[in-house]
């Protein structure tokens, strides 16, 4: 009797002894599979990415050859230099196994055939001419890239079903060896499911970036070739009048005006977008330096009363630490906003609270609809399908906000009463005599 109760319990010990080694090895299984899907997960991740620095190349290669168009060595310099990024991060993508080296040499030849066409005896002929050039390798990085993507999206299936198969037997032979070992298995299936939700939500969200940002890709060359149509066709009548001794002060100063109001539009597109790209990839650098209110703004309310808006003042000069240009821009953007999408008068106020400086932009429009707050200081949510604004590619508040965290503050929205207020707080400089005499270098 004492020698079959024994012989049971050892049989009973050996089944337990294997059933708890199935499931060391089945758990040792899910985390080799958890870990595969997860690097999968984020090659696929790296793929997208480098879809979008191909997609980048080829509008940074659009707007340069619009610079040449314009005769713009600036934009042109710019665009190229734009390019030249997008195609180094599209290098690093041969480790997964998109062997597309011979192309990348050739879109670099065409980047340099656009920077220097402006060189040439014919340069509309040589930029188009290699834009042209860069079609197809852009059209075969793009098909490796997406049948690379495609691999490994079949692998994470594949991985995705042998888990679940293995998390099965895993739950089964836990059940048999002790309620502990259920519970144990159960919190780390949760634990996994939960990381795999959230890289599967990652995943989402950077294809949504990545489809929106084509998106406005596919129509930031019609955007573009709006004002360089106006452009063209004003210094076109310009010209034809003065062949036929046809011309007319106040037509010539008319014209004249135009295109400089084009160009001004023109300039904004880019330097939005560029802002927007430089962000995304942690390149937008500010240069901080100690400046009178008034000096930094004065070049944006000229130029408002040169387009015949008026801009109320209402501006406290105070001394602050800005970066001038990047104020400049975020400034243009919020009047530009006011004026398209707000009601006049339009303000600018500006005002010293304790140790800042709060600056205001401010009009009597309806505000943001609340359906449209959360994506309104979006980047890159703009269709390229639908109009826009003229001058604006959509990113007029994504852009501001990013030019406002760089100088330090946040770019705030709020209805007051009957008016929309953007805001920002900017640092003044220190009025202590050891400060005043550090500063006074800089400031004259």
């Amino acid at each position: 009797m004492a020698s079959s109760f024994r012989h049971k319990a050892e049989t009973a010990a050996g089944a337990l002894a294997f059933l708890t080694l199935i499931g060391a090895a089945v758990g040792f299984a899910l985390a080799d599979q958890t870990s595969r899907v997860t690097s999968d997960l984020s090659d696929v991740q790296k793929l997208e990415g480098a879809s979008t620095d191909a997609a980048l190349y080829r509008a940074n290669l659009a707007i340069a050859v619009a610079g040449v168009a314009a005769r713009d060595q600036a934009t042109v310099a710019a665009a190229v230099a734009a390019g030249y990024e997008a195609l180094d991060l599209l290098t690093e993508m041969t480790s997964l196994g998109a062997n597309f080296a011979d192309d990348l040499t050739l879109l670099r030849e065409a980047a340099r055939q656009v920077g220097d066409s402006l060189n040439t005896d014919d340069p509309d002929a040589a930029a188009d001419e290699a834009l042209s050039a860069a079609g197809p390798a852009l059209n075969r990085i793009a098909s490796q890239l997406a049948a690379a993507s495609r691999e490994l999206t079949a692998a994470i299936a594949a991985e995705q079903a042998e888990a679940g198969r293995a998390a099965r037997l895993s739950s089964f032979s836990a059940a048999l060896i002790a309620p502990a070992l259920v519970l144990l298995a159960y919190r780390r299936s949760a634990r996994r499911r939960l990381d795999h939700q959230r890289l599967q939500a990652e995943l989402q969200r950077t294809n949504d970036l990545g489809r929106a940002k084509d998106e406005l890709i596919a129509g930031l060359s019609h955007q573009l070739r709006t004002p360089l149509t106006g452009i063209q066709g004003f210094a076109s009548a310009v010209l034809e009048q003065a062949e036929h001794g046809q011309l007319d002060t106040s037509r010539v100063m008319e014209m004249t005006g135009a295109i400089y109001e084009e160009s001004q539009d023109l300039g904004r597109m880019i330097d939005d977008f560029l802002v927007a790209s430089r962000s995304e990839a942690g390149s937008l650098s500010f240069v901080l330096v100690p400046s009178l209110m008034a000096d930094a703004i004065r070049p944006v309310v000229e130029a408002t009363n040169r387009a015949g808006r008026h801009l109320t003042l209402e501006i406290e000069d105070q001394l602050v630490l800005v970066d001038p240009s990047r104020v400049r821009q975020l400034l243009r953007n919020l009047i530009d906003n006011a004026y398209s999408h707000g009601r006049e008068p339009v303000a600018l106020r500006g005002r010293r609270r304790g140790d800042r400086y709060e600056l205001q932009v401010v009009d009597l429009g309806p505000g943001i609809p609340p359906a449209d707050l959360a994506k309104a200081f979006a980047g890159f949510v703009h269709s390229g399908r639908e109009a826009t604004v003229t001058g604006s590619l959509g990113l007029g508040l994504h852009v501001a906000r990013t030019l406002a965290e760089g100088l330090g503050s946040d770019l705030v929205y709020r209805r007051e009463k009957n008016e929309t207020i953007f805001e920002i707080e900017l640092p003044l400089v220190p009025s202590t005599p050891e400060d005043a005499d550090s500063y006074s270098l800089a400031v004259g």
